[in-house]
């Protein structure tokens, strides 16, 4: 919520739990199992149900040790469905930031690792780490038009240093932001919605 409280519901509309965190706002959230939830605010915040919702289990930090309010302020949140432990967020300084959660203090990286200052040129709305598919393992849609899929960084996959094996492509270029995306793994189809008033549906497969 915009008051910076978390509540959560089951199937039913009855309430389970609730927290109250030190961020003054919540812009997104998603499951990283089935027991671990992730919000994003000036950081990405790890809650664990299992532990209670008295406080974050883990903060991912895409600028360590920042002040909050010099933080740029992450829009939304994504775990891999496959390697949970790979975390990703946009921000509204047009940035990407990755993370793996199983490295304590470790500093995100942020994409683009060179070139551009940003991946996109304005806020990030949306994203998504998905299954290997032709375009990428990472997609983002932003208040600039784009839709674009990234490669992640040979250093998250597999721990080792180099350039990523494929290139960041823009898949979608409209003149009015795009808000929302969603990917489906089972029909290998996305979507993606923007103030332009339409859909843009591409087949990934």
């Amino acid at each position: 919520n915009e008051d910076g409280s978390l509540v959560l519901y089951n199937a039913n509309g009855e309430h389970t739990a609730s927290a109250t965190c030190q961020e003054t706002e919540l812009f997104g959230l998603c499951w990283q199992s089935p027991s671990k939830l992730l919000t994003a605010s000036s950081a990405v915040l790890v809650w664990d149900r299992r532990a209670g919702l008295s406080a974050p289990a883990r903060k991912l930090e895409p600028v360590l040790e920042a002040a909050a309010h010099l933080a740029p302020q992450l829009h939304c949140v994504s775990a891999h469905p496959q390697h949970q432990h790979l975390v990703a967020a946009g921000a509204s300084d047009g940035a990407l930031y990755l993370w793996d959660d199983r490295l304590l203090r470790a500093p995100a990286v942020c994409l683009p690792a060179s070139g551009r200052e940003r991946a996109h040129g304005a806020d990030v709305w949306g994203l998504q780490l998905c299954d290997a598919n032709n375009y990428g393992d990472l997609l983002s849609c932003s208040s600039d038009g784009t839709l674009q899929a990234w490669p992640l960084p040979r250093i998250l996959v597999d721990n080792a240093q180099g350039v990523p094996s494929r290139e960041q492509r823009t898949l979608v270029q409209l003149h009015m932001p795009i808000n929302s995306l969603d990917y489906s793994a089972d029909l290998g189809m996305l979507i993606a919605a923007s103030d332009a008033e339409m859909l843009t549906c591409i087949d990934m497969r």
